[in-house]
């Protein structure tokens, strides 16, 4: 018999054992009683307290039929697709919902309905966690002031956060390590796919291997501060 985790619509720990689901009733130093979500079923399952999908004893029959296997397939999908898009907040919903399909053969029915359901149950799992959005420019600067920006290298990668100039430049020393030692710099700014508040993303790039590699991202209010930017 084993134990699968997955979690409810309010993000409570469930387990499924045999394609019925069980809420979690009370949890001790040693062992987790769980409890048949169905309110008029009295089957429990006991388990490990650090270790839920190891269980250590059952008590009671179900009075029901198990859950539809269709049904527990989405939500396993659903739990594992809310999780990563914590643990990756960069990659978009989409990529991690047809990676999770791909990987996970047990799900033979999804819909388009799903899927978006799957997508915006990730949406509201990463705004717990992340900021709200900015209404304005200043709370572009505070949230900038009270977020700790790190590469994966765990570099600083706030380069300047001007609230008076209103420019913010992002880069980090291994980057600019890399500007100084290339022969040819490529800088190029947009102003079509430039953030909410600014006016242009400028970009410096550096040729390395054959190829041109951004390293420096400015957000700037005009089109006339690049100079600005690019003399920091």
């Amino acid at each position: 018999m084993s134990a699968k985790i997955i979690s409810s619509k309010r993000d409570n720990p469930q387990i499924i054992i045999n394609n019925f689901k069980f809420h979690k009733a009370y949890e001790g130093v040693n062992k987790v009683r769980w409890r048949c979500i169905n309110k008029s079923c009295k089957a429990k399952v006991f388990t490990k307290t650090n270790v839920y999908t190891e269980i250590l004893n059952t008590e009671n029959e179900h009075n029901h039929e198990a859950v539809n296997e269709n049904t527990i397939n989405w939500q396993i999908v659903n739990t594992s697709c809310k999780r990563k898009a914590l643990e990756d907040v960069s990659t978009r919903p989409k990529k991690i919902i047809l990676q999770e399909l791909i990987h996970n053969e047990c799900v033979k029915e999804i819909t388009i309905n799903d899927i978006n359901r799957i997508r915006k149950n990730m949406y509201e799992n990463r705004r717990k966690t992340l900021p709200a959005n900015p209404k304005s420019i200043a709370e572009v600067h505070q949230a900038l002031n009270v977020m700790n920006i790190e590469t994966k290298q765990k570099e600083n990668f706030l380069l300047l956060n001007d609230e008076n100039e209103n420019i913010i430049i992002f880069s980090c020393y291994t980057n600019l390590k890399c500007l100084s030692l290339v022969d040819t710099l490529y800088m190029d700014g947009t102003f079509d796919y430039c953030i909410r508040f600014f006016m242009q993303m400028f970009t410096i790039h550096g040729f390395q291997n054959g190829h041109y590699i951004p390293l420096v991202f400015c957000l700037l209010p005009n089109k006339l501060t690049y100079s600005y930017a690019f003399a920091l």
